[in-house]
C-alpha cells in the first residue's frame, strides 16, 4: 500500500507496520523521488498523531489561539482523508 498525504509526506506499508515518510526533494537518475522512513508506526492513528506533532514542532506558530486553530486544522485534514480511504475499503485498519 502506498498513500500520498500531501507534496511532501507519503505513507507506505507493510505486513507488520505503517511506515511514514518524507519527500527529500531530490529525484534519482530514473526521475523518481527519494525519500526518507520517518517513522514506523503499528497502527493509523499513532501514525497521525506523529505527524501532526511533526508538522506543529516545525512550525512558525507564536501563540496559542493560532496554535489551537493550526492543530484542529491538521488534525481535522489529516484524520478525515484517511477516513475517507478506510471507508472506501482502500486502506488496512
Amino acid at each position: 500500500m502506498e498513500l500520498k498525504l500531501n507534496e511532501y509526506y507519503r505513507v507506505t506499508s507493510d505486513s507488520r507496520q505503517y511506515i511514514l515518510q518524507r519527500f527529500t526533494g531530490n529525484y534519482n537518475e530514473d526521475g523518481n523521488e527519494i525519500r526518507t522512513n520517518i517513522g514506523y508506526y503499528g497502527t493509523i492513528k499513532q501514525l497521525v498523531r506523529s505527524l501532526i506533532e511533526k508538522e506543529i514542532k516545525t512550525s512558525k506558530i507564536s501563540d496559542l489561539e493560532a496554535l489551537v486553530k493550526y492543530v484542529n486544522d491538521l488534525s481535522d485534514t489529516y484524520e478525515s482523508y484517511l477516513e475517507f480511504y478506510i471507508e472506501k475499503g482502500m486502506w488496512p485498519e
